[in-house]
């Protein structure tokens, strides 16, 4: 069996760059383990070029946040090396920090949960149309049905629950250890809508709070993976 997944997981990836996501979610779905999936990113030879959306669209399909480090640490294969070429004479050569290397600022650690918040509502979104649509019944979708329930019960049958980032307070980082990115404390206050609770509730739901989280920097925009 363990042998089967290795040759479907090398197919599946080595299908081409523009659906790399998509293989890694269908591996995971497929149920392949976390260390196979894993070792078959390290081993295909390619770097990933993930936008914060896809680090998004894979963590909300459920894939583990070691599977999106290894894509954003894969690297394409070592090719032949050539001799450094000499700096200009008189000119020193300096090295370049990553942008990546520096702590995200306030704004940009408030974007990343701005932009995890609407891929949130966007999930909802497509789930309250499929509730709607009834595709529970056709497809004999029990966890669709159930959630469809749920989101019925919490709604009292209006749907349009969305969560929205109405404050947001950096209060510190520090890099990482052994991991890419930095971890940070911050004070957020984010506003639930569309809930059928009560008036405690529904202060409790939309009171400020301080988290924690890591954010690590993903073609040149701060992602929220932890």
């Amino acid at each position: 069996m363990i042998g089967i997944l290795c040759v479907v997981a090398s197919l599946a990836l080595a299908a081409g760059e523009t659906n790399d996501v998509d293989a890694v979610i269908q591996l995971v779905k497929s149920g392949a383990s976390e260390s196979l999936v894993v070792k078959t990113i390290q081993k295909s030879g390619k770097s990933y070029s993930l936008t914060p959306a896809d680090v998004l669209r894979l963590r909300n399909a459920g894939v583990s946040n070691t599977i999106v480090e290894a894509m954003l640490e894969a690297a394409p294969a070592p090719t032949a090396s050539k001799p450094p070429s000499k700096a200009p004479s008189g000119k020193a050569s300096t090295a370049r920090s990553s942008p990546g290397d520096r702590e995200p600022t306030e704004a940009e650690m408030a974007a990343a949960l701005k932009a995890g918040a609407d891929a949130g509502n966007a999930q909802l979104k497509e789930i309250e149309d499929k509730c709607r649509n009834g595709e529970y019944r056709r497809g004999n979708d029990q966890a669709l049905a159930m959630m469809c329930l749920a989101g019925a019960m919490g709604t009292g049958g209006a749907g349009g629950i969305r969560k929205d980032i109405t404050g947001f307070r950096k209060v510190a980082c520090s890099r990482a250890s052994g991991r890419p990115g930095w971890n940070c404390d911050y004070a957020v206050r984010e506003k639930v809508s569309g809930v059928n609770v009560g008036p405690t509730m529904n202060g409790m739901m939309n009171a400020p709070t301080v988290q924690h989280g890591r954010f690590v920097l993903v073609d040149n925009r701060w992602v929220r993976i932890e």
